[in-house]
């Protein structure tokens, strides 16, 4: 009996060995990041079922974005003022129990970023997701707006939710120079 348990449990554990060798090598490593494909996105916009946040550049932002989302122009989120752009949006994140979708350009670098730092600030990560592909890879462009005005005659970009007080807007847009922003200071207004 003994015996018949001293050479069972060692294949036992071998074969079980393997068996996960064989799924963690098949499977790829996402660093636990949640993806959303865009057929379920499309359906978290129809039915406003996500919170959206826009990591992307101020200039990618006004290409293509998707109308109500949390703007942080924070992209690629590795600088200090870019983490507290994301830092910012955390409070309105625990404030609602809704899935979280980070949206940059091309899925790759910003949105997971965003996702490594809002997890690191305590969001639980289970609400997390990256939209597969970014707003590039999205299929829906009618679902986009792009230039500040949506095909409805919405609120454009500078003029929706933006997050942070007008002065610390202010301050952005002034960093934002680079990336042809037309921002204007006096009296805190915005062209």
């Amino acid at each position: 009996m003994k015996k018949t348990l001293l050479l069972v449990i060692p294949l036992l554990l071998f074969g079980g060995f393997i068996g996960y060798s064989l799924i963690s090598t098949s499977t790829p490593d996402t660093g636990g990041i949640q993806y959303v494909d865009a057929e379920t996105f499309r359906d978290w916009l129809l039915y406003k079922k996500a919170i959206v946040v826009d990591v992307q550049t101020y200039d990618g932002y006004l290409k293509m974005h998707f109308p109500g989302s949390l703007t942080t122009h924070a992209y690629p989120v590795t600088s200090p003022s870019q983490v507290k752009q994301v830092e910012a949006i955390i409070p309105t994140l625990m404030a609602s129990n809704k899935p979280v979708v980070l949206v940059c350009f091309g899925g790759i670098t910003g949105a997971p970023n965003a996702r490594n730092l809002l997890v690191s600030r305590g969001v639980p990560n289970r609400r997390l997701y990256v939209l597969k592909g970014g707003s590039l890879g999205f299929p829906y462009k009618d679902m986009m707006v792009s230039g500040g005005r949506d095909r409805m005659g919405g609120l454009g970009p500078l003029e929706h939710l933006t997050i942070g007080t007008l002065e610390q807007q202010n301050i952005r847009a002034a960093e934002h120079k680079n990336n042809r922003a037309l921002y204007h200071w006096s009296g805190g207004g915005v062209l």
